[in-house]
């Protein structure tokens, strides 16, 4: 997944996109950039205290 922000602020995605991504792709590296710079990391690095519910 990637966002790009016209900025000269990164701005990766937020706690709510973020829950969201991670309960439909648990594993997912997330792209984000902006006019000046790259970054990527696994949404289990953005967002490492997700809710989760448990399986019976």
């Amino acid at each position: 997944m990637a966002v790009y922000v016209d900025s000269e602020e990164s701005f990766p995605p937020c706690g709510a996109c973020r829950q969201v991504i991670y309960e439909f792709a648990p594993e997912i590296e997330i792209i984000y950039a902006n006019r000046k710079a790259i970054h990527k990391a696994f949404i289990t690095e953005l967002f490492p205290s997700a809710f989760t519910l448990k399986k019976d």
